[in-house]
Parts: structure tokens; C-alpha cells; sequence
């Protein structure tokens, strides 16, 4: 998962291992849709009057570093975030409150510490310490990507098997610390939405092991792409003639991949994708660009497009809005409440977990979280 600033717009298994403390049994029954919020530290303060904590099942503080094999947080004020966090717990005590171990910029050690039995016992019993340490409910991975180099990071055709090690072994570790604590703790996975991930993974056998699995159906195009795109389209648009990737995609990968809908935690974007210098051809829409553009923020534009001289724009094929400024050559790719809200649906039609997003404080008044719960609390 990649700390977007709001700019623009992953031997054999030990026989001891158990599945996730939640059976497909209690998932197929279960009723409650979750609603997690990824929620960026990044070693600042998070102020109270900063962010909406209302309506989530689920807060994954973000992110727990990997040093000399084990998992850290990063700073003293994400910890003094962690102990302020666990306030909420008393307001709100349905909340389960994870650390996210890794992200976009630091996965670069998973490969290793997930490499041999040794090196994952180590990792592991780091990562229990965290949960113990400042009272949390679980453990979120979030490993870009197991044998794919992300941002430049080593990787190797052992982490296929090593990430299913991993998982098993965290598992193992947290329904231990359950017998001592009597209570129960979650696993879970932030994962890629396209094939590769899935290629270079075994979630058929992985989601034995974790409570949920958070699809991050989001960064389908962004400014490295050179022509501009849906940024978290939900269905594959007719004008794309090159990725083809949509949300009903990955989903349905997953599904076909025996990842149960229940486990299946549909990722939404709380921020744009906006690029400069777009042929003005079909409003900007998968034509060609130079580079990212970032003059205003996407919140600020959607927010009143007119002012900042964009259209609002719709494409029926993707279900997905976009904004156009022909004079200046901008396009931007973001989610509005009626993409949000279509999502939801697609959420409850198709009997998923629930929905997850990047990240929190984007959203500050709470009106997105808001609409989720109105929309997935719903009865029709």
C-alpha cells in the first residue's frame, strides 16, 4: 500500500498451525460488513479534532517498519499515536485496532525474514510484541509484493511458498498469545489486485490463515502510466486497451483463486490520480500524457470542479467519474459519493466482508465512512 499524501487528484506447514480464528463456517453466516480504515502515522501527531474515527470496525495503524529482521515502530510519536489510539477502544468497544507491518516504501525485508523457519520465528515474535505492547487486536501484513520488486525491493521464487510460511506462522503465534489472553486476534493481508500478485501467491492456502483479505483495487493508473486512466475504476472500461483491470476483475480473480467473498475486503481510494498535457481527445480519457499534475488537490477540485475549470465527466462503460480541463489539458481519475456508494452495492450484492480504504484523514469530516455505513447497513 503506497502513503499517498493526498495529491493529486505477501519447508512445510507446521501441524500446529490452525486457521484463522474466524472459520468460513462463522464468515458464511456473518452478517456484519467491515468497514476498515488504513490510517497513516507517519510519525506525526494525530490530533483528535483531525480525524473521524466513527463508523469502522476496523483501524490498521500504518506502518510498522522491518529492522534487523523484526518488526518496529518507526518513531516515538507513531507509539505515542498507538497508546492515544487505544482510547478509543473505551468510546467505541467494538473497534479492533492493527498495526499494518510494512507498506509500499518498507517491504523490503520481507523476502528475508520470511526466508527460513529461524528468520520467521524471529519476525513473528516481534510482531506479537507489538500486539502485546500497545494492546492490539491484530496484525495487518502488507508485502509488496512477495517475488515482485515493487519499489526495487529483493525478492525471490521462494517467497511464494514463504509468504503462505509466514502467514501460517503468525497465525500459529497469535492463537497462542489467544490461550494466555482469552481473547481473540485477527490476521490480515493487504494485497495486490492484479494477476501477478496472484501468481506469485497460494491464497487458496493463505486464506486459511488470515481473518480478511484487503484488495487494494486502487492505482490501476497513476501518473507512471504514459497516457492517462481510471484510477479505481469498478468495471473494466471500453476506452482501455491496455490493462483492462477493473475492481469486478480482482474481485472475481480472488473469487476463482479460492479466496472466500466473505474474506474479500473490497479497497477503496480516498484520494485522485491527475496527469498534465492530455491529448483532448474523448475528454482526456485514456489518451496520451506527460506526466503527473499537481497544482491543486484533488479534494479541493472535486469539490467545486467548475471553479477550477474542470467538467465532471462519467464513463458509463467503467462506472467510474473523471474530471477535464480542455483549456489546461488536465485530467483527473477519483471516486465521488455515487462511485462510493456503487461500490457498496457491489459489496452487498456480491455478499463480500466488506470494503477497506486509503487512508483516513482524507476524509475528515467523515462523510465517506458515513455513506458506507449507510449504504451497507441498508436492507435493500
Amino acid at each position: 500500500m503506497k502513503p499517498h499524501f493526498i495529491l493529486l487528484v505477501s519447508c512445510m506447514l507446521l501441524a500446529s498451525c490452525q486457521p484463522s480464528a474466524q472459520s468460513e463456517t462463522d464468515a458464511a453466516v456473518q452478517k456484519k460488513f467491515k468497514v476498515i480504515a488504513y490510517l497513516f502515522g507517519n510519525s506525526t501527531n494525530l490530533g483528535s479534532a483531525e480525524v473521524a474515527y466513527t463508523g469502522l470496525t476496523h483501524l490498521n495503524y500504518s506502518f510498522a517498519n522491518i529492522v534487523d529482521g523484526k518488526a518496529v515502530i518507526p518513531s516515538i510519536q507513531d507509539s505515542l499515536n498507538l497508546l492515544k489510539l487505544q482510547k478509543l477502544k473505551y468510546e467505541q468497544p467494538t473497534l479492533k485496532i492493527l498495526v499494518a507491518i510494512g507498506g509500499w516504501t518498507w517491504s523490503g525485508h520481507f523476502s528475508d525474514v520470511a526466508s527460513s523457519k529461524t528468520s520467521r520465528a524471529k519476525f513473528v515474535a516481534s510482531a506479537i510484541k507489538l500486539v502485546v505492547d500497545y494492546d492490539l487486536d491484530g496484525i495487518d501484513i502488507d508485502w509488496e509484493y512477495p517475488n515482485l520488486p515493487g519499489i526495487g525491493n529483493k525478492h525471490a521464487k521462494e517467497d511464494v511458498k514463504n509468504y503462505t510460511l509466514l502467514m501460517a506462522a503468525l497465525r500459529n503465534a497469535l492463537n497462542e498469545l489467544s490461550e494466555t489472553t482469552n481473547r481473540e486476534y485477527e490476521l490480515s493481508v493487504a494485497t495486490g489486485a492484479g494477476k501477478s500478485f496472484l501468481d506469485n501467491t497460494e491464497m487458496k492456502e493463505v486464506q486459511k490463515y488470515v481473518d480478511h483479505v484487503n484488495i487494494m483495487t486502487y492505482d490501476n493508473y497513476g501518473e507512471w502510466d504514459p497516457h492517462t486512466g481510471h484510477n479505481s475504476a469498478l468495471y473494466a472500461s471500453d476506452f482501455d486497451q491496455d490493462k483492462k483491470i477493473s475492481t469486478d476483475k480482482s474481485i472475481k480473480m480472488y473469487l476463482k483463486a479460492g479466496v472466500p467473498a466473505q474474506k474479500i475486503i473490497l479497497g477503496l481510494a480516498f484520494y485522485g490520480k491527475a496527469w498534465k498535457g492530455v491529448n483532448p481527445s474523448n475528454n482526456g480519457l485514456f489518451q496520451p500524457a506527460k506526466g503527473a499534475y499537481r497544482k491543486h488537490r484533488s479534494s479541493e477540485v472535486a469539490s467545486n470542479p467548475s471553479a477550477y475549470g474542470f467538467k465532471s465527466m462519467y464513463d458509463s462503460s467503467a462506472h467510474a467519474p473523471f474530471l477535464w480541463n480542455e483549456e489546461e489539458s488536465v485530467f483527473i481519475s477519483y471516486d465521488n459519493l455515487a462511485s462510493y456508494r456503487e461500490k457498496m452495492e457491489y459489496v452487498k450484492s456480491n455478499q463480500l466482508g466488506g470494503t477497506m480504504f486509503w487512508e483516513l484523514k482524507a476524509d475528515k469530516e467523515g462523510q465517506i465512512v458515513s455513506l458506507i455505513n449507510n449504504v451497507l447497513g441498508s436492507k435493500e
